[in-house]
């Protein structure tokens, strides 16, 4: 039998038993516990502050092309915190300090 197709599916109706259809019950518990991802990511989040959201402001200003909208969030927060964005979707990033490990461009 190959993976289920829909995870939350077959945990409401038993496939990966009892115990992960409790734990289903309680995300707000894993998300905050532990093992959780804000425990896992702990000091490593960047907020999306006022030096980001006038950057976004910047992004969006007139004449350019049309980006993600999450693309554009990573870029302004990117910039705000003078951070490198490792990605392959330059066209996206245009204007933020970029690397493509794709292109065997490592940033130096």
């Amino acid at each position: 039998m190959g993976s289920p197709p829909n995870t939350r599916t077959y945990e409401r109706y038993g496939y990966f038993g009892k115990a992960a259809r409790q734990e289903a019950r309680r995300p707000d518990a894993w998300f905050a516990g532990p093992e959780g991802p804000q425990a896992l990511f702990a000091g490593r989040i960047l907020s999306f502050d006022n030096r980001a959201g006038f950057g976004l402001a910047r992004l969006r200003e007139g004449g350019r092309p049309p980006r993600s909208g999450l693309d554009m969030i990573i870029a302004a927060v990117a910039g705000a915190k003078d951070c490198v964005v490792v990605t392959d979707n330059e066209k996206d990033f245009v204007g933020v300090q970029i690397i493509n490990p794709l292109r065997g461009d490592l940033g130096g």
